[in-house]
């Protein structure tokens, strides 16, 4: 199963990271990483034979569960390592630009 889960982070990584530049959508919490490399797993475990499928899916499960328990136990509101961008920010930059 890390195997797998090793090749699969990577893609999910990818995703996350597309969505924070080219659709300006933070990601609100690193969970979001597995819930994607969970999806790709799920997605394709239909190339596996049915005994396969079966191992692979009971993984997902367990690592959705867990993942799922690391969100609920964390407050809702954790503030931002970086701060917002001001509008002194955006005047500074276009003096600068």
């Amino acid at each position: 199963m890390f195997q797998q889960y090793s090749r699969i982070v990577p893609p999910a990584i990818w995703k996350c990271r597309n969505k924070a530049c080219f659709d300006s959508k933070l990601i609100k919490h690193p969970a979001e990483i597995s819930y994607h490399a969970c999806s790709f797993m799920m997605y394709w475990a239909g190339l596996y034979p049915p005994e396969m499928q079966g191992k692979i899916l009971e993984g997902v499960k367990a690592l959705l569960a867990c993942v799922h328990r690391a969100v609920v136990t964390q407050p809702s509101h954790t503030p931002r390592i970086l701060p917002a961008v001001t509008v002194e920010d955006n005047e500074e930059a276009e003096v600068d630009g």
